[in-house]
């Protein structure tokens, strides 16, 4: 039964005592006013029975007419009252002394009669005394028959008293007894369950899942106490699935950095020896970058594939974030085991990827420390797998290190540099050296502007010293837009001093020329500036050209559209191709100073040199040769009707107080 029908039924039931009770109440009352109008019948009649005493004694003394009148008449009042009054007693014993008070109320009345006659007769007074003691008697016995009526009365509502509060009482047991089954019912069937569901939402609150309710009956309790087990089972499943989202990478499916780092954590407590691996892919931002986030998280996708793929089952691999992966191995004999299992894992990416219509070569780095050797922490080893990891991307990327102490220092000292150079930046430590590229006759038709960093204790650093440690860091772009400024500076001056006819070359890092913002912002800082983007020359490799051929061009076309001049630096030593040098707006050519240096003894290296200078004729691009250090290759250069030329034979880079009296004013 359901609790808002039984309690239904409790009401009803309540309802009905009470009105029991309030009929009880109304029949009380009632007996109680027909025994009090009973009494009061009876009080009347012997006040009247003794009103008529008096009367009599009144007319034996006085023998007067008016008592023995006012005695008549009082008595015939007392015999109408009787009978009036008559209904009012309902058992048979009151009757039975009505009648007789009624009947010697009669005899009262005939003995008055002949009472009178004998007063009236003086031959009869002897009869006086008689009949005056019968008159009295007779009184004695109607005040009896009242007074025991009233008596009656008084027993019959003391009796029917007893029996109500015998009732009432009865009653109110029963009801007690109700009252105390629906308690008793109230409790099993809604406070226990209720506290049960109390106690359930504590457990619940303090984050155990297991709790459930047993559930006793079908009503609103049992139903609430159902509804909040298949409200534990819904947080259960839905626990269970944040644990797993919470845990897994949702990008490549593999365990994220908190799960893999629990691993690392339970396995430095419960092992003797395990192998740490930090794998990062190489120039991954770069890919980011130029194809868009959409191809990079298909390459992570595939890339994770392919780790696992080549991994044991027992070993775990995680995914930290961005394009760092975690290996965790334990089952080992021995560091070539290690070794062998860091090489599958280069070897797993040799093959390209082809993503969204883009054939790509992705190469990753290994950084790998050992437990308990590189370090007794997961801490430590996590650092050292890290210090490993960037000596190995050093080292050329596409490869792995095994830690050793020695990295340390060399990490210590890479920290404090990138420190430095970061405050180098902010300080105006950077400078810009410039160095003439000039045609036949040395006669100067550019110059190239290179950073230069003035270290407070190292001296004059080369950019090989730290442009390395500024792109991994991304400190490139800061540090390139802080170079323009210097150069834009510089170039405005000298123009002010004479007009320049030669451009200036500035040489762009592949991170700043990805940058989605690269041509305007370069518009922008040339404006700033007031300086023309005719004189202005943009250096790039062939490696960022053919990072993404499609955007690449875009850019280049924008760049060209602005009036800069753009030149292929290093020439021979990427991916040189007739299809790029025909489809991208290139200015100029500079064959790379490493097949300068040897063109006069080295037929190769020559035979390359004619056939670039060749390449570049035929295309209408100039060709520039960097590295000449020799008379002996510039003869040869000019000979070979090579374009221009920068080297030592002519200047090495100079700061800008020695350029200017040099080549500006003179």
């Amino acid at each position: 039964m359901k609790i808002k029908s039984w309690l239904q039924i409790i009401g009803v039931a309540t309802l009905l005592v009470v009105c029991v009770l309030v009929m009880l109440l109304l029949i009380t009352f009632r007996a109680r006013q027909v025994a009090r109008e009973k009494i009061n019948i009876s009080n009347t009649i012997v006040r009247h029975v003794f009103e008529r005493r008096q009367l009599t004694d009144e007319y034996l003394l006085f023998r007067e007419n008016r008592p023995k009148e006012q005695w008549l008449s009082k008595n015939s009042n007392i015999i109408n009252f009787v009978t009036q009054e008559s209904e009012k007693f309902e058992s048979s014993r009151e009757r039975a002394i009505l009648l007789s008070i009624v009947e010697h109320l009669h005899l009262n009345e005939e003995v008055f009669k002949e009472l009178s006659e004998v007063q009236n007769s003086s031959a009869s007074q002897a009869k006086t005394p008689r009949l005056a003691a019968r008159l009295l008697f007779d009184t004695q016995i109607i005040a009896t028959g009242a007074t025991e009526l009233a008596q009656i009365s008084n027993q019959a509502e003391a009796a029917r008293d007893k029996g109500i509060i015998t009732l009432i009482t009865t009653i109110l047991c029963i009801v007690l007894l109700a009252v105390f089954l629906s308690l008793q019912a109230i409790w099993t069937r809604m406070v226990v369950p209720l506290l049960k569901l109390k106690k359930g939402t504590e457990i619940l609150a303090s984050g155990n899942l297991d709790y459930t309710l047993a559930v006793e009956s079908q009503d609103e309790v049992g139903q609430l106490s159902h509804a909040f087990n298949l409200m534990v089972q819904k947080l259960r499943e839905s626990y269970t699935s944040l644990q797993s989202v919470a845990s897994t990478d949702a990008l490549t499916g593999l365990p994220n950095r908190m799960s893999i780092e629990q691993s690392l954590f339970q396995l430095a407590k419960t092992t003797s020896n395990m192998v740490v691996m930090f794998l990062d892919l190489d120039r991954f931002k770069n890919i980011n970058d130029t194809l868009g986030h959409h191809v990079g998280d298909l390459i992570l996708k595939e890339v994770a594939s392919r780790f696992r793929a080549v991994l044991r089952e027992n070993d775990d691999i995680g995914r930290l974030g961005g394009d760092e992966f975690m290996v965790l191995l334990v089952q080992f004999t021995s560091i070539n085991e290690v070794i062998a299992i860091a090489q599958r894992l280069l070897y797993s990416l040799e093959a390209p990827m082809n993503i969204e219509g883009h054939t790509l070569h992705i190469s990753t780095s290994i950084g790998i420390s050992l437990f308990p050797a590189d370090g007794k922490s997961v801490h430590a080893l996590l650092k050292n797998a890290d210090i490993a990891l960037y000596r190995a991307k050093e080292a050329g990327r596409n490869r792995y290190k095994l830690y050793d102490e020695s990295m340390n220092i060399d990490s210590y000292a890479r920290l404090a540099l990138e420190n430095e150079l970061r405050q180098a930046i902010e300080k105006n430590e950077i400078s810009a050296y410039y160095q003439p590229i000039v045609q036949k006759g040395e006669k100067l038709i550019g110059i190239e502007a290179l950073m230069r960093w003035q270290h407070p204790t190292q001296g004059l650093l080369l950019p090989g010293n730290f442009i390395q440690l500024a792109e991994e860091t991304d400190l490139i772009i800061p540090l390139g837009e802080a170079c323009n400024r210097i150069i834009w500076s510089q170039y405005v001056q000298w123009n002010n001093i004479k007009p320049l006819s030669f451009r200036v070359a500035v040489n762009v890092s592949m991170r700043q020329f990805s940058e989605i913002n690269f041509v305007q912002n370069l518009e922008a800082s040339l404006a700033a500036y007031g300086l023309s983007p005719g004189l202005v020359e943009l250096e790039i490799t062939e490696s960022i050209a053919m990072q993404n051929i499609e955007r690449s061009h875009k850019k280049l076309k924008d760049i060209q559209a602005m009036g800069l001049t753009i030149s292929i630096d290093d020439f021979g030593t990427g991916y040189s191709s007739l299809s790029y040098l025909k489809t991208f707006p290139i200015n100029r050519l500079k064959i790379d100073k490493s097949f300068v240096r040897n063109c006069t003894s080295d037929k190769k290296n020559s035979s390359i040199i004619r056939a670039i200078i060749s390449l570049g004729r035929s295309l209408g691009i100039e060709v520039i040769a960097e590295g000449v250090e020799t008379k002996e290759q510039f003869d040869f250069l000019i000979a070979e009707n090579c374009d221009g030329f920068q080297g030592f034979l002519f200047s090495e880079a100079i700061p800008a107080e020695k350029f200017t009296p040099r080549y500006i004013a003179l």
